[in-house]
């Protein structure tokens, strides 16, 4: 069986993404992706594994992020996000309550000051 029924290696961002899910997968977690979140069996994630092994791929806190607008990644699905506002940050995260812990962390924010 061909993994790139699952799997598809993104050579410009350096990333595993799953087609199914239409997400990245860290190489850290596709054995828990692939035993979780898809109905495969013990043969088939270890063929997975045996696959992505090949592959140099970077973890989510090495991503860089650009203000411009990107074209789509394919098998990779549009979501709305959040970016970072103080000058000089390009970080953009998924939800309003990890951007605003991002901001208390990174940037000593604090809920009086007020979003930015």
């Amino acid at each position: 069986m061909t993994m790139t029924v699952y799997l598809f290696f993104n050579h410009e961002h350096n990333v595993l993404l799953c087609k199914v899910h239409q997400c990245a997968v860290s190489s850290k977690f596709i054995y828990r992706h692939f035993l979780l979140e898809h109905d495969l069996d013990l043969k088939v994630r270890q063929e997975v594994m045996n696959y992505t092994s090949q592959f140099a791929t970077v973890e989510a806190s090495e991503l860089t992020y650009s203000k411009d607008r990107v074209t789509p990644v394919p098998y990779l699905s549009i979501v709305n996000a959040f970016q970072c506002q103080y000058e000089g940050c390009d970080k953009v995260l998924g939800t309003l309550t990890i951007i605003k812990s991002h901001c208390r962390f990174d940037h000593n924010w604090k809920v009086k000051d007020g979003e930015k």
